[in-house]
């Protein structure tokens, strides 16, 4: 009988959390605890992995979600921030095309061109 009591007991508070949600419209509007960065002020929006990291003029904050998440949220964010928005393949490669056009500049050493004695 005691574990049939806590779960209603669960579930009749976990539906009132939700209920409030909704009543008081937390989804949608600011509370005491709630940061705020304005759109403006973001320098960067950048998802690596399960980690959203949201950098601005006045700090950085980082949000973590659970695995599998991140691939779905990952086109409204990009669809939201446009230029703003990277993610850690997009780094890569930008990382990867710097290193191609420095091999290019820079081309390798005479090593191994002159035959040995």
């Amino acid at each position: 009988m005691g574990g049939v009591t806590g779960f209603s007991l669960q579930e009749f508070l976990t539906q009132r959390m939700r209920n409030k949600i909704g009543t008081e419209m937390q989804l949608t509007s600011l509370g005491k605890n709630d940061i705020e960065i304005e759109y403006n002020d973001l320098l960067e929006v950048r998802l690596v992995k399960s980690r959203l990291h949201l950098i601005s003029e006045n700090g950085s904050l980082t949000a973590n979600f659970p695995g599998g998440y991140a691939i779905k949220i990952k086109p409204m964010l990009a669809d939201l921030f446009e230029t703003k928005f990277t993610t850690e393949e997009s780094l890569r490669a930008a990382e990867a095309a710097e290193k191609e056009n420095e091999k290019r500049q820079h081309p390798g050493s005479d090593r191994g061109k002159f035959s040995r004695r």
